[in-house]
C-alpha cells in the first residue's frame, strides 16, 4: 500500500514541482520553535488581521459568485447555513426564498466566516532569490529558511485522513476582479484563499491549506503540528538587518543546535552590504582578536586611546577634552 500524499495540487494541470525552492522568512523565535520539532499554522480567521480582505474576494463579485456557487443557495451546505443563521436573517430569506440575489450575501458572509474559522494556511515564498520586501516585512531580523514543497510533505506530520491542498497564489488587480473567471471555476470557487489583490504579488506565495476542527482552531488562533526539521531545512538564511558579529554568533548557535546542517547551508545575506561578502569576513577576523601573523595579537581597539594617528599615520596626542568619558 502507497504511502498518503498530502498537499495535492488544485489544478493538476498546473501542478507544482516537487522540488520548487520555497523560502519562509521568520522571527528567530519560531526557528527555534522549529529546531524543537514543532511549527504553528496560522488560520484565515488569523491572516485577516493583517489583511483584512484575506480569502474574502468574492464579496466583490457576489452577484456573480453566488450564481455559480450552487451551494449556497441549494442543498445540503444551504440547508446547513441556514441552521447558522440568525431569526431576523431566516425571516428575511422566508420572505422570498427564491430570491437568490436578495439574500444571496447573508450565505456568502456565513459561508466565508465558516471558513475562515476552518483552514490554516501555510505561506512560503515561491522564489530562492532573496527579498528585501519579504526581510522587511516578515523576518527584518530573523532568518529564513529554504525548503521545497516535497520537503514539507515529508517534514509535516499529519494524520492520513487529512484534508490539504497546495497552489500558488492567484493575484488579481482591482479593476480585473469583476471580469477575473478562475474564481468561478469549479476546481477553485470553494477555495478563495487561493486568491489575493495584486498589491500583495511581492510575496509570491505558494500557500499550504488543511481542514481542521473549528473550535480548537479558533481557540489557538491555528494548529501547532510536530516537523522533522531536519527534513523540511535544506538552507539557512540570516537577516541583511542583523548586525555582522550577532549574526556569526547565530549562525555558530545554529550549527550546535542542527548538526544536520552543514557550515555552507547557513548563510549571512549581504543585501545591505556594497562590499564583497569574503572580504567583509576577512576583515571581521582581523579585527577581533585573531592572531596576527606575526604571531602577536591584534591590539584591543579599547585600548591606547590617548592618541591617534592622523591622516599621515603619524601619532598625535588626544585633547584632555576627548579623553573624559
Amino acid at each position: 500500500m502507497s504511502a498518503v500524499v498530502h498537499f495535492p495540487p488544485v489544478d493538476p494541470g498546473q501542478a507544482i514541482s516537487a522540488d520548487l525552492a520555497i523560502v519562509r522568512y521568520m522571527k528567530i523565535a519560531t526557528f527555534l520553535m522549529l529546531t524543537q520539532g514543532k511549527v504553528f499554522i496560522p488560520s484565515l480567521k488569523t491572516l485577516q488581521r493583517t489583511d483584512p480582505v484575506e480569502a474574502l474576494l468574492p464579496g466583490r463579485i457576489y452577484s456573480r459568485y453566488i450564481k455559480a456557487h450552487d451551494a449556497l443557495h441549494r442543498g445540503e451546505a444551504y440547508r446547513w447555513m441556514l441552521l447558522k443563521t440568525q431569526k431576523w436573517e431566516r425571516d428575511y430569506i422566508d420572505q422570498d426564498e427564491d430570491d437568490v440575489e436578495r439574500f444571496g450575501p447573508i450565505f456568502l458572509r456565513i459561508w466565508l466566516n465558516e471558513l475562515a474559522i476552518r483552514r490554516s494556511i501555510w505561506c512560503w515564498y515561491a522564489e530562492r532569490t532573496e527579498s528585501m520586501g519579504m526581510w522587511n516585512n516578515y523576518g527584518a531580523h530573523g532568518i529564513a529558511i529554504v525548503s521545497s514543497i516535497e520537503k514539507v510533505r515529508a517534514a509535516l506530520s499529519l494524520p492520513d485522513d487529512a484534508r490539504t491542498s497546495v497552489a500558488k497564489v492567484n493575484y488579481v488587480s482591482g479593476d480585473r476582479v469583476q471580469r477575473y473567471r478562475r474564481m468561478l471555476d469549479p476546481l477553485w470557487i470553494n477555495r478563495p484563499y487561493y486568491f489575493k489583490q495584486d498589491a500583495y504579488d511581492y510575496e509570491q506565495e505558494v500557500r499550504f491549506a488543511i481542514a481542521c476542527e473549528p473550535v480548537q482552531l479558533a481557540t489557538d488562533d491555528g494548529i501547532v503540528r510536530k516537523v522533522n526539521a531536519s527534513l523540511l531545512i535544506d538552507e539557512v538564511l540570516i537577516s541583511p538587518h542583523i548586525h555582522l558579529d550577532e549574526a556569526i554568533a547565530i549562525k555558530d548557535i545554529i550549527l550546535k543546535i542542527c548538526p544536520f546542517l552543514g557550515d555552507d547551508q547557513i548563510k549571512i545575506s549581504s543585501l545591505l552590504y556594497a562590499g564583497n561578502p569574503a572580504t567583509r569576513l576577512a576583515r571581521w577576523q582581523l579585527t577581533k582578536g585573531y592572531e596576527h601573523p606575526s604571531g602577536t595579537d591584534m591590539p584591543d581597539r579599547l585600548s591606547n586611546r590617548h592618541e591617534e594617528a592622523d591622516y599621515e599615520g603619524k601619532f598625535q596626542l588626544l585633547p584632555k577634552m576627548m579623553l573624559e568619558v
